[in-house]
């Protein structure tokens, strides 16, 4: 119990009722709602969104001949894209300005207090949080004005962005219920906080792989260059099998979010270890995916263990990036397509050479480098 309540206590006044924090009957109502904002075919209608962002920022983000930071880089990118899908960019007058809030509220969302642990009561000031206070205060109140000012528009009947927040707006349960506007920010900020740096870190640790792999590197930019982008595949995941791949087997090595956390609901005994109701169990995806019991050759990068013909051999409790159970990641599909767009415009148009030291992985709420990671950028094709 006391790890879960450990965990409540570091994310939960930042997310509150979001996906990710939300228990018991509040998360199960605001699951039944977003249910149908992140079925296939609407994922799919966000498809040209992304590549169509992709494309304008790439250029200024990776100058040819530059040697860059990459983990900044695709930080920047994926909160673009991810911005672009939820807002229409309409949160954007102050993009720099909104990343490096959010890199705050990440960073200190990823500590835990002396306070938290100690479980000391809530309204004891946390020194720690405080650097990150003022960005979350700022993120919140960007989002609920976007939030409002829509929500207006729609009442007015006026023409308004086929986006996240739109359908957020319009939903209605089978009970005819909608989200509130209080629900409906815990949402954006907890998509926020955990859609765009997790997709950027898998990019990150995929192109310090791929710079190690020149077979597998070489056969990526071989797949993305017979992929004709005039003419963007229906399935993303289906024209791109062997990034994908790559992809997949980065999240076993590099697992963007490397921790799970579950409480028990029942009483139950593991492996002759009994364990009480409410019992906290934490599940270590780093040390599951690199397991010699699981895994032949373990801290290899192996992309061809996920190849379609292959995937059906591993087990569906070996790997587990999006986690498991009723409360899976809901942006999973979501995140996959991005990824195989991103991946696709990024390799066409870019090489990428490690440039500094080998990175050191470093677990905050997501395995991230410790140090930059820079990377000589090399111009393939005119974007």
């Amino acid at each position: 119990m006391r790890m879960h309540a450990i965990r409540q206590a570091i994310l939960k006044p930042v997310l509150r009722e979001g996906l990710l924090t939300a228990e018991d009957d509040i998360w199960r109502f605001a699951r039944r709602a977003l249910a149908p904002v992140f079925v296939p075919r609407q994922i799919k209608n966000f498809a040209e969104r992304m590549a169509s962002k992709t494309q304008d920022m790439l250029p200024d983000l990776l100058p040819d001949g530059d040697t860059v930071d990459i983990a900044e880089v695709f930080l920047k990118l994926a909160y673009g894209v991810l911005s672009d899908t939820l807002f229409s960019g309409e949160i954007d007058n102050a993009s720099d300005e909104a990343l490096r809030d959010i890199a705050k509220f990440l960073n200190e969302l990823g500590k835990a207090d002396p306070l938290d642990i100690l479980m000391a009561p809530k309204w004891l000031p946390r020194l720690t949080k405080l650097k990150g206070k003022g960005a979350v205060k700022r993120l919140r109140k960007a989002v609920h004005s976007l939030s409002t000012d829509r929500r207006n528009r729609i009442e007015r009947n006026e023409t308004v962005p086929d986006d996240f927040l739109t359908l957020l707006l319009k939903i209605r349960t089978e009970d005819g219920e909608s989200l509130s506007d209080t629900q409906i920010e815990d949402q954006l900020v907890t998509f926020i906080g955990a859609g765009h740096e997790t997709t950027s870190r898998a990019l990150t640790w995929l192109v310090y792989l791929l710079s190690q792999d020149e077979k597998a590197y070489a056969r990526l930019e071989q797949e993305v260059d017979e992929l004709n982008l005039s003419r963007p595949p229906k399935q993303w995941h289906d024209a791109l099998p062997w990034a994908i791949a790559c992809f997949e087997e980065t999240m076993r090595l590099y697992p963007p979010a490397p921790i799970i956390s579950r409480q028990l609901i029942e009483a139950d005994v593991y492996n002759g270890l009994a364990l009480k109701k409410e019992s906290a169990v934490m599940i270590n995806l780093w040390a599951l995916h690199r397991h010699r019991k699981l895994w032949a050759h373990p801290d290899k990068f192996v992309p061809s263990r996920f190849l379609p013909e292959n995937r059906p051999q591993i087990h569906r409790f070996q790997y587990l990036p999006f986690g498991l159970g009723h409360r899976v990641c809901i942006g999973q599909s979501f995140a996959m397509q991005e990824a195989g767009i991103l991946m696709a415009l990024i390799f066409k148009m870019f090489h990428f050479q490690l440039a500094g030291d080998h990175p050191w992985p470093l677990m905050r709420i997501t395995t991230k480098p410790e140090k930059p990671l820079m990377m000589k950028v090399k111009r393939r094709v005119e974007g």
